[in-house]
């Protein structure tokens, strides 16, 4: 069945790893524009942008960053009608080994970015009127990783065939 996405603006996090770009892809397939985000200073090297996406890089870990990402939307009157919480962190080290400071990036990226930036997002669809989808992915990353499916080729392959891009 295909989605009809013409005139749509879809946020979607984590859009450097190879699930972002393969959602990235299909909602572009579909006639989806996107706005792409990553904590990388540029954007992967396969990620095509057209004319009407946008890619911004974004520390989603605090929540004075993603108001301020908010903020910039409603400053340059972008609409956005979706958002991918596909941003993910993941250890794969020994329990023992894990220190604080990753267990705090670990929160930041898969707890506390998807709650904030889906508050804003709501906030933003109520503001703005527009009919608006959350979709929280959730810590998909790391398990990749797991069951060796870690190089963007292999990502790509599975999800191609999920998603139809």
């Amino acid at each position: 069945m295909k989605m009809q996405l013409s005139k749509t603006m879809t946020l979607v996090t984590g859009a450097n790893g190879a699930l972002g770009l393969a959602i990235c892809r299909a909602i572009q397939a579909e006639g989806g524009n996107i706005i792409a985000t990553d904590v990388h200073a540029s954007p992967n090297q396969n990620l095509k942008l057209d004319a009407d996406d946008q890619y911004i890089s974004a520390d989603l870990t605090s929540a004075e960053h993603i108001k301020q990402l908010w903020r910039s939307f409603e400053a340059g009157n972008v609409c956005v009608t979706g958002i991918v919480n596909n941003a993910g962190a993941g250890l794969t080290k020994p329990v023992g080994d894990i220190l604080e400071s990753e267990v705090d990036l670990l929160l930041s990226v898969n707890v506390k970015a998807p709650f904030f930036m889906s508050q804003y997002a709501i906030k933003h669809f109520r503001d703005t009127q527009a009919q608006g989808n959350i979709v929280n992915i959730g810590s998909v990353g790391w398990h990749l990783k797991l069951l060796g499916l870690h190089d963007e080729q292999t990502c790509h392959c599975r999800y191609d065939a999920k998603l139809g891009c």
